[in-house]
């Protein structure tokens, strides 16, 4: 993070005001569900509610500030994609499409069962579950790790940005459609 020494200081104590705010709200949580645990009461339990609510709540402000207003678009642009992808991958039927006992189905054969083409319901896992490897179909079936997917690490917030600026095109152009459609 670049800035003056006052806005880094600013940053600092925001960051530290969070932070306690959330040991606060952790002790207040944990004492209160001590207390309250294997109590069968309306008041006991909209109490030990009350501060979780507290306790998650104090933590997204935490992880806000951490962000800083740069990362809480982004972050506010990726739920809004994570939304539109559920939204398109609801609508093709592809929940009710998985197998029941959790196993895994090929994509190819997903999109033909769905009759939609492979790579809108790639678009949408992609979207829906980020953290998942890329992988690469390198023949007769045989999918491997794709090694150029993983970010750069080293890169800077100049290179970072104009990646996420496509994607977020990239989504918007081809999972919006379906999200609008859908709402219609």
């Amino acid at each position: 993070m670049s800035g003056t020494q006052e806005s880094v200081a600013q940053q600092n104590a925001a960051v530290l005001e969070a932070l306690n705010a959330v040991t606060i709200a952790t002790e207040l949580f944990r004492s209160v569900s001590t207390e309250n645990a294997g109590v069968i009461d309306i008041h006991a339990s909209r109490i030990v509610g009350e501060a979780h609510s507290a306790l998650m709540t104090s933590a997204v402000k935490l992880v806000n500030v951490i962000r800083g207003p740069t990362g809480s678009v982004w972050a506010h642009l990726e739920n809004v994609a994570y939304t539109g992808a559920i939204r398109a991958l609801l609508e093709m039927g592809a929940f009710n499409a998985l197998p029941l006992d959790g196993s895994m189905v090929e994509v190819q054969n997903l999109g033909e069962e769905l009759q939609v083409k492979e790579a809108e319901v790639e678009i949408g896992n992609e979207i829906v579950e980020p953290d998942a490897e890329a992988e690469v179909e390198v023949g007769n079936g045989i999918v491997e790790p794709d090694a150029e997917a993983d970010i750069d690490a080293d890169m800077d917030v100049g290179e970072e940005s104009a990646i996420m600026e496509v994607a977020t095109e990239e989504i918007i152009r081809r999972v919006a459609p379906k999200a609008l459609s859908i709402s219609s």
